[in-house]
């Protein structure tokens, strides 16, 4: 079983527009190469996930609207391959949203039967890292599910780039990640 980073067209079509601050180029994916990629590999099962930047570089409304687009379209995939097929449901930014937050998980475990969560190690403009108290009652909610939780590294507060040549997922997403 490995993770792998799906790009639904919700996402994909928000992201053109917002762009992603890390340096990093958003790859193309489709499913039929997810699935030479297993293929080759003799992977037999993947757990789809949004990758970063994800809601961090959304409106609040886009937001919600994508990361509901998202987890519908995780389901279909999960849903046309049962066994070889998972997905990390996405959520609102809960550090500027909690019950819309809340709302997305309770349709992702209830209706959808997401196989987990992937939630960015840092949401907002500031250093609002998922160990920062505000989040407690999040943490409290997946825990009283059970819930699988997969903390995806984005981008630091700053986003400026050390040096235009060097994209932040390769130096700046591991230095920054001890903060969580």
């Amino acid at each position: 079983m490995y993770t792998t980073h799906f790009l639904p067209p919700a996402y994909t079509e928000v992201i053109k527009v917002q762009s992603d601050p890390s340096g990093w180029e958003e790859p193309t994916w489709s499913l039929p190469m997810s699935q030479d990629f297993m293929s080759t590999h003799g992977i037999k099962t993947t757990i789809f996930s949004v990758s970063a930047s994800g809601v961090d570089v959304m409106t609040p409304e886009q937001g919600m609207t994508v990361s509901r687009q998202c987890n519908e379209y995780g389901a279909h995939l999960r849903d046309s391959s049962p066994s070889h097929n998972g997905f990390f449901a996405m959520v609102p930014n809960p550090s500027i949203n909690l019950p819309a937050t809340f709302s997305e998980i309770k349709y992702a475990f209830d209706i959808l039967h997401a196989d987990g969560v992937c939630l960015l190690k840092r949401y907002g403009k500031r250093a609002g890292y998922l160990g920062h108290s505000e989040y407690t009652p999040l943490w409290e909610d997946l825990n009283s599910r059970h819930a699988v939780v997969f903390v995806h590294l984005n981008h630091p507060a700053d986003t400026e780039l050390v040096n235009p040549a060097l994209p932040s997922p390769l130096a700046d997403y591991t230095h920054d990640s001890p903060s969580t």
